[in-house]
């Protein structure tokens, strides 16, 4: 369990979350949940409202760590781990909530100061390595802002610092997404080489290579043949196969990319055999599946698309979101069956919190109020009961005012009142 554990760490922890002054050799409260919450077992959101409930995380809940480290970086002003801490962790928040505006700003003013200088003057063992953090992050921040300039300013930075190679892969990583950005696509393919010549053993380094690989054609036919090679070679435990599926699904992606579905389709086979347990998976083939089906009309995909979508349903604790809508496409598709097109959409309608429910769900909560008049008081408990069919559609539009479906079917609600 060893670095997958930072929840267990700050939870074992008695310390008192007040602010009080360091001690010499031991680590503040604030230290101990700010390095916590960036931490890689960390990665995903504790955010409930920009997540679902099948994904897990056990990272640090239910206390403001960017307060807290504001309140110590207030009290400690000349403390760099503070500083540090405080940009990563707001970093974060930045990354998991799409990088906002205001949140890059926060950022930008934070780096701007005199203490951006005397922090890298400094020198010392750790400086390099935090040094190396800041720099990737700023630049992340700038890409994400359309300021392809300071982003690569701040990633050439970064890649001139004395650093090992695996963590130098990722300034040059770095700097082959500048350059994607601004399709420059000659600096493109040497920091990708650069990249296959460092190499690193972190998972998610190959995974976004990868993708800049299938999105750009780096390596012809020959998609993520040498990226497999580097993980074959790095990792040889059983962590293996979910991270060669994923870079199935990266190779899939690219097919998508490129209007190739079928050999999508192939690709998300393979990376369903790697990792049977995912049903997310699951539902990518699935989805894959439909959209062969819509292009040929041939039945079989439909049935491939059952089988998919049926197990992504039936693996988990919790509904995976955009599972059941699907499966109800296919099911009526194939033997239009009323009721289990029913059923699934309530399960869809359950899958998604309250806020998030997108326009598409909506507009199916209409068609089945449409065929839900005339119910039984017993059954007007159904979700589709508490709207009208016309509130439900005006809804959808709302959301997605440029679907032409749903204002052809307000014409016909129109027509018929």
């Amino acid at each position: 369990m060893r670095g997958k554990s930072s929840h267990i760490a700050v939870r074992c922890s008695c310390r008192d979350l007040d602010i009080s002054p360091s001690v010499q050799g031991s680590t503040s409260t604030p230290a101990m949940l700010g390095a916590a919450a960036i931490s890689c077992s960390n990665c995903g959101t504790r955010n409930f409202r920009i997540t679902f409930s099948t994904c897990t995380n056990e990272g640090v809940d239910g206390v403001n760590v960017i307060l807290q480290l504001q309140r110590w970086f207030h009290l400690e002003p000349w403390n760099d781990t503070a500083w540090y801490l405080l940009i990563l962790n707001i970093f974060q928040k930045a990354r998991e909530e799409k990088y906002p505006n205001h949140l890059c700003r926060v950022i930008k003013q934070l780096v701007s100061s005199v203490r951006w200088n005397l922090f890298f003057n400094k020198g010392g063992d750790n400086c390099p390595y935090k040094g190396f953090q800041l720099l990737l992050c700023i630049s992340e921040i700038y890409l994400q802002s359309g300021d392809y300039s300071g982003s690569l300013k701040h990633a050439i930075s970064a890649s001139q610092l004395h650093v090992s190679d695996g963590m130098l892969f990722f300034a040059h990583l770095q700097l082959a997404r500048c350059y994607a950005s601004q399709q420059d696509l000659t600096s493109l393919h040497n920091e990708y080489k650069k990249c296959l010549q460092l190499r690193t053993d972190c998972e998610i380094g190959w995974i976004t290579l990868g993708l800049l690989e299938a999105r750009y054609f780096l390596q012809g036919q020959n998609n993520t043949a040498a990226i497999n090679h580097e993980l074959f070679l790095n990792k040889r435990d059983n962590a293996q196969n979910s991270w060669m599926a994923l870079l199935e699904v990266v190779r899939g992606q690219g097919f998508i990319w490129h209007e190739d579905f079928q050999s999508a389709e192939e690709a998300l086979v393979q990376a369903c055999s790697m990792w049977p347990e995912e049903g997310c998976l699951h539902l990518i083939h699935g989805a894959i599946c439909m959209e062969l089906a819509r292009q040929s009309s041939r039945s079989e995909f439909l049935y491939m698309a059952k089988r998919s979508l049926l197990k992504a349903q039936d693996i988990g604790h919790s509904a995976l979101p955009m599972v059941s809508l699907l499966l109800a496409q296919a099911e009526a598709s194939i033997d239009r069956k009323k009721a289990k097109w029913e059923r699934n959409l309530r399960l869809e309608w359950s899958a998604w919190p309250a806020d998030m429910k997108p326009a598409e769900l909506l507009f199916q909560m209409h068609l089945l109020a449409v065929q839900s008049r005339g119910m039984s008081e017993r059954e007007n408990d159904r979700p589709e009961c508490s709207k009208s069919s016309r509130s439900w559609l005006l809804l959808a539009l709302h959301l997605n005012p440029s679907c032409s479906r749903y204002w052809e079917a307000l014409k016909q609600v129109l027509k018929c009142m």
